[in-house]
């Protein structure tokens, strides 16, 4: 790590990033802020390491949140798990907040750029001004429940939360209501239909032959929408040329395989966020298309299809997003913190959860660590853990046996492996974020089988509530997910431990202490973290 050269007292570390790249990232000593009457001054208690600080890093500027960012004017303050308490509040926040409360933040502020950790310093300074809508996204918690279940706990509900709303999150189940739809055909013969109301504001149509001419004209006539046929088949132009943006729905009715392939590559892309990209009809097997996972990831967009030509097919013959009772769950990369954040979460669904969770990494001491879990699992669960790279899939699952498949590592080879074990009607979910990486997925699984590709890793307010009620209440434990802490000094070093998963589980840095990072184990007797031993971390190490 760089030098850091001894804290100052009075001043205010603050880890700061000044472009990509792990050499750009120094610990400055900031001012301590004045309040003003609209504004809070939140002190960071700990601050929970995530690896969509590591991206920050890797990317700079290329980071969807951080296009926008002028790193020479405004180096961003990283960090978006983490327990505030209020010092100072504003006169005008008075009657609102009151000093000494504690916070959990929930650091996505719902615009998709704007967030704490990213455009708001987030959990990597001991003191910050929040004001305006940041305000609106803090949780009070009792001071008695943050000493009984611990301020890491309380940060920790946001990645939770990060799964939660990942494995619940309902899409849209039918055409935007006055939307922007785009309709690709290859001009031959296919005919369209819609069993569902037909309701889009505009409908840009490129390539339509004569049935889905027909259809779109009938639905005009009926619905008065803006109807415009054009022979051009460029994904940009299209989309520069007739949508602010975005498209919030595309058609693809063909089954040629060479127009789908373009049609995931190049006309997906261009969907807007949550927008729709559905495939209409008889779709053959082994039609290839190749899918760029990040848009997933980033843009909760959707990829939907129906063997029928019935439009309405495509949106509703699988909604079923969440967890089934009694399924199969299969985490690949579970080894990481968010595996383990992943399976506590699902044993905390007791009965209602499912009856098989197979956790498969690559890497023997990943598994061993994961084999602590298995107390906070429920009896009515199977919890199993293999090697993915030392066992054949197919000794440890069965063709059309997986149910859900949670994608927590970056390996397009490794997703398009599992496929042919998924059943009929069960989700592929990219929680990993993969931008720029693509998959060689089959047109007819989506179509035919009706797999749904899902894949988000944000929350929002109502679901970090929820978690963190859970949280609270005992019903999902944190404690064994925390590896690692450190005091502030040991910023660095953890987020470049995060980088190379030198830990099984989560990082703990806690902004008011001076500490090397240094693993839980050897703090605790190989007990797991706990509010006690996080209290007497802070009191002797307090600088």
């Amino acid at each position: 790590m760089p030098e850091t050269f001894g804290y100052e007292r009075g001043k205010n570390p603050t880890w700061t990033l000044w472009g990509p790249g792990f050499d750009k990232l120094t610990l400055a000593f900031r001012a301590i802020p004045d309040v003003g009457d609209n504004q809070v001054l939140a002190r960071r208690e700990v601050c929970t390491i995530c690896f969509s600080s590591v991206k920050e890093i890797l990317t700079g500027n290329e980071h969807p949140r951080l296009r926008q960012i002028d790193f020479r004017q405004h180096p961003v303050v990283l960090g978006d798990e983490a327990f505030l308490v209020l010092e100072k509040v504003g006169k005008n926040l008075r009657d609102r907040f009151e000093e000494g409360n504690g916070y959990a933040m929930v650091p996505d502020y719902g615009d998709g750029v704007s967030a704490f950790g990213y455009n708001q310093d987030g959990g990597l300074t001991r003191w910050g001004i929040l004001e305006g809508t940041p305000l609106d996204h803090l949780i009070p918690v009792d001071q008695a429940a943050v000493e009984r279940v611990g301020m890491y706990a309380i940060a920790l509900s946001e990645p939770v939360a990060c799964h939660e709303m990942s494995c619940t999150l309902a899409y849209r189940s039918a055409i935007k209501p006055g939307g922007a739809l785009l309709v690709i055909g290859d001009g031959g013969e296919a005919s369209l239909t819609s069993s569902a109301d037909f309701r889009p504001a505009k409908v840009v149509a490129a390539g339509a032959g004569k049935g889905v001419r027909a259809f779109l004209d009938r639905a005009k006539k009926a619905r008065k929408f803006e109807l415009i046929y054009t022979d051009s088949m460029d994904a940009g132009t299209l989309a520069k040329e007739h949508t602010a943006g975005g498209w919030d729905d595309i058609l693809v009715v063909t089954t040629d395989p060479v127009l789908l392939n373009r049609a995931a590559k190049e006309f997906f892309p261009t969907l807007a966020r949550e927008g729709v990209l559905a495939i209409i009809g008889p779709v053959g097997k082994g039609t290839l298309i190749d899918l760029e996972l990040g848009t997933y990831h980033y843009d909760a967009t959707l990829i939907v299809g129906t063997t029928t030509d019935d439009i309405a097919r495509a949106y509703t013959d699988n909604t079923d997003f969440g967890v089934r009772k009694g399924s199969t769950v299969v985490y690949f990369g579970a080894g990481g913190p968010m595996g383990q954040t992943g399976i506590l979460w699902m044993a905390a669904l007791g009965k209602e959860g499912p009856g098989r969770i197979v956790a498969v990494d690559a890497l023997d001491d990943r598994l061993e660590a994961l084999k602590d879990l298995a107390r906070y699992v429920p009896a009515t669960t199977n919890l199993e853990f293999h090697n993915g790279l030392k066992e054949d899939l197919g000794d440890f699952l069965r063709p059309n046996g997986v149910d859900y498949l949670m994608i927590l590592a970056p390996v397009p080879k490794a997703i398009e492996s599992y496929i042919p074990y998924m059943a009929d009607g069960s989700i592929l979910n990219f929680f990993a974020g993969l931008r720029n990486k693509f998959a060689k997925l089959d047109a007819y699984d989506i179509c035919a089988r009706r797999i749904r590709l899902v894949g988000h890793s944000g929350d929002d307010i109502p679901t970090q509530k929820r978690c963190l009620e859970k949280i609270l209440a005992g019903k999902i434990v944190t404690d064994p997910v925390v590896a690692a802490v450190g005091g502030m000094d040991a910023a660095w070093d953890a987020l470049w431990a995060t980088h190379l998963g030198v830990y099984p589980g989560k990082i703990c840095i806690y902004p008011g202490v001076r500490y090397p990072l240094v693993a839980v184990s050897q703090l605790t007797g190989r007990e797991p973290w706990n509010a006690a031993f996080e209290r007497e971390f802070i009191k002797k190490h307090h600088w």
